[in-house]
């Protein structure tokens, strides 16, 4: 929408396929063998999280424009 360069996801929610049908992720779990049990299994100690890398030039218009979509209270870096 706004051409901003996004990375196609990293690390085990890169498996996941609803992040693939949401079209968070352009990265087919299918085609790929990527597994989804490394994202989110019983043996797990923390919570999952989604890592989404975006163009450095435009992160702060990234952040500005999930804080206003979402409102600032609902989101948070980390």
């Amino acid at each position: 929408k706004n051409q901003i360069p996004v990375g196609p996801g990293r690390g085990s929610g890169a498996g996941s396929l609803v992040a693939y049908s949401l079209g968070i992720t352009d990265l087919d779990p299918l085609e790929h063998d990527l597994l989804f049990e490394r994202f989110l299994n019983p043996e797990r100690v923390s919570m999952p999280d989604f890592d989404i890398d975006f163009c450095m030039e435009r992160r702060d218009q990234v952040i500005e424009y999930v804080a206003e979509t979402y409102g600032a209270r609902q989101v948070s870096q980390i």
